[in-house]
């Protein structure tokens, strides 16, 4: 679909973006899994060529060293070779003055030989053809930043300082090369891992950019995109249908309104009595055994990234029982945990709602930001 001509296309987010580029602004998009991020990143590729940009998109969950980030990067910058080849000639010419495979060596790219010698030399290099470009305006969309880092963390002491050269090397060339600009998204806390790598300074010098749900308009009109679409068993969802849809999903991520708006059952239908029994059968059968793969990924989450995940399945247990949450106070008492203090545990609540999992309804109060993840976890709880 041309999301341009949709409202819940994430077209205002992707103007202000570019306003923001425009500015000079590098740009920090933190949110919960599932909100949309990655969405918002192939709409800024897509629509960069027509605002003159060249926005490179490169997903580094997978890296696992900055060498992996740096081949990344290249293999991106290649993808650009076919519809901006003058752009990327000039950069890929650069390289090849700088260095020359031997006589007689198989590259299956022009960046393979590149990275059995200095990565860091050759970044800098590629960061430094993006500045000098005076024609060209160059952006740099790292999907899941924290991640890399949080797998850099694991290796242990060595990691740490792995990850810190690597964020202030970022940020050495970011001020050295101020024409290109930058933007990172995660899903995980990144505060932590920067307090825990000693390069919380590097980040700071980026904008934060908030990336807010749907409204409640864009998410009715995307529910009835998806039936107009072919993109769920059902031709038609009526108005009432989307709008209690939406209210009963509870979070307005597309990722989650798709979801249920697929198990939807009968015919559209605008009786209220007939609404509420579809969207109690649609609740029932996301309930089943065989969708526990929807939900399930939250616990795998904080299993991979919260070294206190059993404190976390704790609290997140007790909170299932509760519709409206708890007060942190409240919560306290429930898990009766003598060495668990109140400022550790909301520390611990106050990730957790950047994670996605909770979010605060009233000061100190936290609840199950998802109403079916609630259900869910009431159903299998955490162990």
């Amino acid at each position: 679909m041309d999301y341009r001509s949709k409202s819940y296309g994430r077209n205002q987010e992707v103007q202000e973006i570019f306003a923001l580029f425009e500015q000079a602004r590098d740009l920090s998009m933190p949110g919960p899994r599932r909100l949309g991020k990655t969405f918002v990143l192939d709409r800024l590729e897509e629509q960069a060529q027509g605002r003159k940009w060249h926005c490179i998109k490169l997903d580094v969950s997978g890296c696992n060293d900055a060498q992996q980030f740096f081949h990344s990067l290249c293999q991106n910058t290649d993808r650009l070779r076919g519809h901006k080849r003058g752009a990327f000639d000039t950069l890929v010419q650069r390289f090849k003055q700088l260095y020359q495979p031997k006589p007689g060596a198989q590259s299956s790219s022009w960046f393979a030989s590149l990275l059995m010698h200095d990565w860091r030399q050759h970044l800098e290099t590629l960061l430094q053809n993006m500045h000098e470009a005076k024609t060209e305006r160059w952006a740099l969309l790292i999907d899941e930043l924290p991640i890399f880092l949080k797998r850099l963390h694991d290796k242990g002491p060595q990691g740490l300082s792995e990850a810190r050269d690597f964020m202030n090397f970022i940020n050495d060339l970011r001020q050295r090369y101020p024409r290109v600009r930058w933007l990172i998204t995660g899903s995980i806390g990144m505060e932590p891992l920067a307090r825990a790598g000693q390069y919380f300074g590097a980040l700071a010098k980026f904008h934060t950019y908030a990336l807010n749900e749907l409204s409640e308009a864009q998410a009715v009109d995307f529910v009835q995109d998806l039936a107009r679409h072919n993109k769920i068993k059902r031709s038609e969802i009526s108005a009432g249908e989307a709008q209690a849809l939406v209210q009963a999903c509870g979070w307005r991520a597309a990722y989650y309104l798709d979801l249920f708006a697929s198990q939807m059952p009968g015919i559209s239908s605008d009786d209220a009595a007939q609404i509420a029994q579809h969207i109690a059968a649609c609740r029932h059968t996301l309930m089943q055994k065989h969708m526990t793969s929807h939900w399930s990924i939250w616990e795998e989450h904080l299993r991979k990234h919260d070294p206190e995940c059993k404190r976390a399945f704790t609290c997140l247990n007790a909170l299932a029982a509760h519709e409206n949450g708890m007060l942190a106070d409240t919560l306290l008492a429930n898990i009766n945990d003598p060495a668990l203090q109140k400022p550790t545990l909301l520390q611990h609540l106050h990730s957790m709602c950047c994670d996605g999992l909770l979010y605060e309804s009233a000061p100190e109060r936290f609840a199950i930001r998802l109403p079916l993840q609630r259900l869910y976890w009431q159903k299998f709880p955490l162990v």
